[in-house]
């Protein structure tokens, strides 16, 4: 969903990984991230290490890979399905999100159901009791 690259993957310095292929690699800093939603964390960590492991055997680079920590996503993506993504800043190299949209729309059925029981719990009576006492004091 938020695969990004902010490099070459046919860079000489990584071999090529046919499925095995980090999200985002810094060249620069010699960083890599994975990007996995909020729920998948545990796992990013794991393939993400998958990937350092190979990269720090492998690589003809003079510098180790590290866990990505520099990278700032934007807070927030709209995607062309309109779904609202807020992003967080890496944890140990992964850049997590979650799809808040769809937290909008449970909250507003949330709202709306409180609302509709606070009516009918709480101001129905109130209103029955008052258009009652009303209804004594102009008798």
């Amino acid at each position: 969903m938020i695969r990004r690259a902010l490099n070459d993957y046919n860079h000489p310095g990584v071999p090529p990984f046919n499925r095995l292929r980090p999200d985002l690699v810094d060249f620069g800093s010699y960083e890599v991230y994975e990007i996995k939603s909020s729920n998948e964390l545990t796992r990013g960590l794991g393939e993400l290490a998958a990937y350092l492991t190979l990269l720090n055997g492998v690589s003809e680079m003079p510098q180790h890979w590290l866990p990505g920590n520099t990278f700032t996503p934007p807070p927030f993506i709209v995607t062309k399905s309109s779904d609202i993504v807020w992003v967080h800043p890496p944890i140990l190299g992964v850049v997590t999100y979650d799809i808040i949209s769809d937290w909008i729309d449970a909250a507003a059925a949330t709202a709306a159901y409180i609302t509709i029981q606070r009516i009918t719990s709480e101001l129905i009576p109130q209103l029955a009791l008052a258009a009652f006492n009303a209804s004594r004091g102009a008798w």
